[in-house]
């Protein structure tokens, strides 16, 4: 044949191929870490029911961004530094990344980390954020995204999940009758107490299981340097920072500690989400406290506990299998959920506590009778609304799958979600998207304690996580056969 049949023979051959055919979609990743620490000081602290004014940093806040790119899918995934984000600022910071990079508001996963030493970012009973740091976080967490959707190169990714059950305790205990106090409202109901204390005749056992499991999503350019690792675990948060102070917690100790064990470069972003931790947290009360034994330093056990993490991740990361032939998918539905609204008898009650709310003093209000009879009036407004819209997300990367939820979800919601899954590993991903209060099961509400009381960081109807659970289990099963 001559050259220039040859020729002729090659242009309609690839003529006749399918647009696309002849060229691999390149799975790409980038990532970006953007300072989101309180530019004007005293801020509030977003942990506790009155305002409390910080003036002190103790180490930045980050808002941490993952973006992925299979070639048909990109997402984004995004770890805050903050205690709790409402729904509209995710919602605003999603928009403007959408604009900027042409990501899907809905492949945009954002969570907060709950840490409990960030500024306020939304309302929390007589405790609300400053004018300026809503808006910085509408900025911030926007520009993570765009940061990271310009950095995308050809990559590789993984995905490892593995337990740790040594830093996980369950802060719901079983108490003896008659040993539980009273709840807010008067109600000598309560079988459970949250942090109860050392170990003690009254106490007889953890009310609910742990969910020991370290899951890690790690990214790697073409030549092995490592671009991101995202890592999310089941623990409230660890504590410890410096009194009257904005902190990171171990989130951040984390993160730092894994760049070290890579050896990342200034572009490597690592991050720890938070789990299904609404009723764990790092306090092991089988222990009684040894006599004489000195309390950490500041920070010590946010270092003790970020490194044996890290040490794992970074182990994980050794021996994980990374490719470049990892599909994305994303599906995220609205779930509507009914709120547990006050009745007749309740605010009664409330209105006895406090007297009309427009009269009610700080002082009056800021007991824990009083708190909750604040919340009562509040959730009694004719404005508060009767359902919730929670947004919930299936994401898909490769073998592996996230199910995120926008509350502080117990552990047992986890390990449901996981074993109803059609994919292993199975990660959860909890205050995502939104904050809908803590999300505990039918059972620990009939067991009653704090995380179960009515209030707008406790609204949901008893049967909320079921439905969630449902809901999740099919959007998974829709991300593994998309046809359904």
């Amino acid at each position: 044949m001559s050259a220039r049949r040859l020729l002729i023979a090659l242009l309609l051959l690839a003529m006749a191929l399918p647009a696309g055919a002849a060229e691999k979609p390149v799975l790409r990743a980038g990532a970006a870490a953007v300072d989101i620490t309180p530019t004007v000081l005293p801020a509030p602290l977003g942990n506790g029911w009155t305002k409390r004014l910080v003036g002190r940093v103790n180490d930045p806040l980050w808002a941490r961004a993952l973006v992925l790119d299979d070639g048909v899918t990109m997402l984004a995934m995004v770890v805050v530094d903050s205690t709790l984000i409402a729904r509209e600022i995710y919602d605003d910071a999603k928009r403007a990344a959408e604009k900027a990079t042409g990501i899907p508001r809905a492949n945009m996963l954002m969570s907060a980390t709950h840490n409990h030493s960030a500024p306020a970012a939304m309302e929390l009973a007589l405790n609300q954020p400053d004018e300026h740091y809503p808006n910085l976080l509408r900025e911030k967490l926007a520009e993570a995204v765009i940061a990271a959707h310009r950095r995308l190169e050809p990559a590789k990714v993984g995905v490892a999940a593995l337990d740790e059950p040594s830093e996980v305790f369950c802060r719901r205990w079983k108490v003896r009758a008659g040993k539980v106090p009273p709840d807010p409202f008067g109600r000598t109901t309560d079988r459970v107490k949250m942090n109860p204390g050392p170990l003690g005749t009254d106490l007889l056992e953890p009310a609910g299981p742990i969910d020991p499991q370290l899951s890690i999503v790690a990214a790697q350019a073409l030549d092995g340097r490592p671009i991101a690792l995202f890592a999310t675990y089941s623990l409230h948060y660890v504590g410890g920072v410096p009194a009257n102070s904005f902190s990171a917690d171990y989130f951040a100790e984390f993160a730092n500690q894994v760049k070290q064990r890579l050896k990342g470069n200034d572009r490597f972003t690592a991050a720890m989400a938070n789990g299904t931790s609404g009723d764990i947290n790092n306090h092991d009360y089988r222990k009684a406290p040894v006599k004489g034994e000195k309390q950490p330093a500041p920070m010590q056990r946010c270092r003790e506990v970020a490194s044996k993490l890290a040490d794992r991740a970074a182990q994980a990361y050794g021996s994980m299998k990374l490719g470049t032939d990892v599909k994305l998918a994303v599906v995220e539905r609205t779930l509507t959920v009914k709120n547990r609204l006050p009745g007749a008898e309740d605010v009664a009650w409330a209105t006895r506590m406090l007297g009309p709310l427009n009269q009610a003093t700080v002082n009056q209000v800021a007991t824990i009778p009083g708190v909750y009879a604040y919340e009562t009036l509040k959730m009694a407004e004719p404005t508060f609304p009767k359902t919730a819209e929670l947004k919930l997300q299936a994401i898909r990367i490769g073998d592996a799958a996230i199910a995120t939820v926008p509350n502080e979800a117990f552990a047992q919601i986890g390990l449901n979600i996981r074993a109803a899954s059609p994919f292993k590993p199975t990660f959860t991903v909890g205050l995502a998207n939104g904050y809908h209060g803590y999300l505990p099961t039918p059972e620990q509400h009939a067991l009653g304690g704090y995380e179960t009381w009515r209030c707008r960081w406790s609204p949901l109807e008893i049967e909320a996580s079921t439905k969630i659970e449902a809901a999740l289990a099919e959007m998974l099963r829709t991300l593994q056969n998309p046809s359904r």
